[in-house]
């Protein structure tokens, strides 16, 4: 982690600061703006099955993406359109009314509520409706996606300079991802892992994998099966907070999530810009004010000094 260290200085200098502050001004606070990229908003009309996902998100949301997949050639990332009937020949059920059918024979990225016929056993799932997920592509058949088996790595860069584009000078507050079919790619069975790089390189690189899941990661799962039992394997869909009690995911500049030889799929994750350290304003008062603040800031001290 990275605790925040305040000497004893600037303790007491802080709260003499605050108490002088007190009538004359107010702490000065900028609202952090905050993002949420789902894939089925902000790509300015573009959107889908088989998209190639690098830089339409730069412009209004700051990030561009990135990826190294386990074979020979990278085919990148593509949307996969989720909302779709897992079919296994002619036997798939959707509730939700999909006609869609799941491509690259990946009915285990269905998600709604829905069931298939597969390996001489139905599998049913009541997942809320993800629309478009992104995956690592598997080969270079766009039209017809399909996540790659052999896993990865996604890499989400949020930009740091002002181009014209929205930017990020402290860079994020990293909150959480959704990951859609993470059955055996989890992080505690050293399948998933985390790097995070930061705006300020002295920090870099932190990196969460099995070892310490739990100290920076808390899991909900948010789908069950048909019987309302948790559903954590196909179809299923996870949501990771990361825990920034002491500013660990504060300043980041690129997330890279990294599957071990398994596959998976983003379905969305939030970020707030960071913010740098707000100054206190102060405004000049009266010399007669001035005076009598000081005094209870130094009688204070005096006090301080004879109780010790």
């Amino acid at each position: 982690m990275f605790p925040k260290v305040v000497s004893q200085i600037t303790k007491y200098s802080f709260l003499a600061a605050t108490g002088i502050a007190i009538g004359i001004g107010a702490l000065s606070a900028g609202s952090a703006r905050a993002f949420t990229i789902n894939f089925d908003e902000g790509l300015a009309g573009v959107a889908g099955d088989g998209t190639l996902i690098t830089d339409q998100y730069k412009q209004d949301y700051g990030v561009t993406f990135d990826s190294i997949n386990n074979r020979t050639t990278d085919y990148g990332l593509v949307l996969y359109d989720s909302n779709c009937v897992g079919k296994s020949g002619w036997r798939g059920v959707s509730e939700d009314g999909f006609t869609n059918v799941c491509t690259g024979g990946d009915r285990d990225l269905a998600t709604g509520r829905g069931q298939y016929y597969h390996n001489n056993a139905w599998y049913d799932y009541d997942t809320e409706a993800q629309g478009n997920l992104l995956i690592l592509q598997e080969n270079a058949d766009y039209f017809d996606p399909d996540d790659d088996l052999k896993g990865g790595e996604v890499s989400l860069q949020f930009n740091t300079v002002n181009d014209g584009n929205t930017f990020f000078e402290e860079g994020v507050t990293f909150e959480k991802f959704g990951f859609a079919d993470l059955d055996e790619a989890m992080i505690r069975n050293k399948k998933l892992s985390f790097t995070f790089e930061y705006a300020d390189s002295s920090r870099n690189p932190f990196i969460i994998d099995d070892s310490n899941y739990a100290d920076y990661i808390e899991e909900l799962i948010l789908s069950v099966d048909w019987d309302g039992n948790i559903l954590d394997g196909d179809n299923s869909l996870r949501e990771y907070t990361f825990k920034n009690d002491d500013g660990t995911f504060d300043g980041v500049k690129e997330v890279k999530v990294e599957y071990n030889n398994v596959s998976g799929a983003i379905a969305y994750f939030e970020y707030l810009e960071s913010q740098p350290v707000e100054e206190i304003p102060v405004d000049i008062p009266e010399p007669g004010v001035t005076m009598a603040l000081t005094a209870v800031v130094l009688g204070g001290v005096k006090l301080r000094r004879n109780a010790a």
